[in-house]
C-alpha cells in the first residue's frame, strides 16, 4: 500500500505541465500490479490509474505550444521508442514543430561521448533555429 502512494507521488515529480517526459515503462508495469488497500487516505488502484493517466504528458500534448526536441536511445527500456514516437506524432498532429533523434545502442542516459556531442549540437541547432538564440 505505502509502496503504491510513494510510486504515485515520484511520477508526480517526474511530470511536469508541457514537460515531455513519459512515465517510464517499468514504473507502469509496477503500478498495474499494485494492489492498493480501500484504506480512506488510500488512492485505490482505479483512482491511482486515473491519476497516472491524467498526468502522463501524451495527455496534455493539446496544450503545448512550443517547439520540442526529443533525443532517443534505441535501447531505452525505460522510456521505449514507441513513448517518443507516440508523443511526437501528437505533437505534430497539433502543429507543433518536433525533432526526434534516434540513436542506435544507447539506452536510457547516452554514454557514448560521440552520442553526447551529436545531442549538444542538435540542441544548440535547434534553438537557434526556434529561438533565434
Amino acid at each position: 500500500m505505502e509502496g503504491a502512494v510513494l510510486k504515485g507521488i515520484h511520477l508526480t515529480l517526474l511530470v511536469g505541465p508541457g514537460v515531455p517526459i513519459p512515465a517510464p515503462k517499468p514504473l507502469m508495469d509496477a503500478l498495474e500490479s499494485v494492489e492498493v488497500t480501500s484504506a480512506a487516505d488510500t488512492p485505490s488502484g482505479f483512482q491511482l490509474s486515473f491519476v497516472i493517466d491524467n498526468r502522463s504528458p501524451l495527455q496534455h500534448a493539446d496544450s503545448i505550444r512550443a517547439p520540442v526536441i526529443f533525443f532517443q536511445g534505441l535501447d531505452d527500456v525505460v522510456v521505449p521508442p514507441e513513448q517518443t514516437e507516440r508523443m511526437a506524432a501528437a505533437l505534430r498532429a497539433n502543429g507543433i514543430a518536433v525533432e526526434v533523434h534516434l540513436f542506435p545502442e544507447e539506452g536510457h542516459g547516452f554514454r557514448n561521448g560521440a552520442t553526447q556531442i551529436q545531442v549538444l549540437e542538435a540542441t544548440e541547432a535547434f534553438f537557434r533555429r526556434h529561438f533565434q538564440l
